[in-house]
């Protein structure tokens, strides 16, 4: 923590994640991983560390975001040389030929 990182109390957090402090506070929708400093039986949280933490979460669904297109994409080239495939089946079929499997 450098010398210009401030210190947040948990009200302060959840404003930042728009969520309910109780939930910052039992470190609940993934905020567990979030450092916290604790000051006898005060917590507080680092602001630099907060923003690194949603930088990390953003980071992620970007990474699944892409993923997910990465595997929808797979699927429909999949499906596009299976009907190829087809369509090559049903015009021999059509056109007199026998089907084989």
């Amino acid at each position: 923590m450098d010398n210009s990182d401030r210190l947040l109390k948990s009200e302060h957090v959840a404003e930042m994640l728009l969520l309910p402090t109780k939930t910052i506070r039992n470190g609940g929708a993934g905020t567990k991983e979030i450092p916290r400093v604790k000051l006898g039986r005060l917590v507080r949280f680092s602001e630099k560390a907060v923003l690194d933490w949603i930088q990390s979460k953003l980071g992620e669904d970007a990474r699944e975001k892409a993923q997910a297109r990465l595997k929808i994409a797979t699927l429909l080239a999949e499906k596009r040389k299976h009907r190829a495939s087809l369509q090559k089946t049903l015009t021999s079929i059509l056109n007199g030929a026998k089907y084989e499997k």
